[in-house]
């Protein structure tokens, strides 16, 4: 399956070309993503309420891989921002996770998509 950049979130170029675009790899590389969101939105959420700006830097620095593996970029301004940037307020962290949670339940649909295509 060629990646036409039909999606909304994800472009799987990058994967393909890791993957060599051998559909079992793809597969496992896309279950890994899968299990990491729901342990990602756990820690930010965790690490807000505990008012823990270093953990939230350092979860929203993993987020940040394993977003650019399934490429997905629209977060990535925030992202780097959070990566270059010392003493950010807490509060710039609430809007980024709320739409941290948008777009990994769009991720998930998207992937549900190619899952399909790959299994049928």
């Amino acid at each position: 399956m060629e990646n036409s950049n039909k999606y909304n979130y994800i472009n799987l170029y990058y994967l393909n070309q890791m993957s060599s675009k051998n559909a079992e790899f793809l597969l496992e590389m896309i279950d890994i993503y899968r299990a990491q969101v729901p342990v990602f939105k756990e820690k930010l959420q965790t690490y807000f309420a505990q008012k823990d700006v270093e953990g939230l830097v350092r979860t929203t620095h993993k987020i940040k891989g394993a977003l650019a593996i399934m490429g997905v970029n629209c977060l990535d301004e925030k992202l780097l921002y959070f990566e270059e940037n010392e003493n950010i307020p807490l509060s710039e962290f609430e809007p980024f996770i709320q739409s941290y949670i948008f777009t990994s339940k769009e991720v998930d649909l998207e992937l549900d998509l190619v899952v399909n295509e790959y299994k049928s």
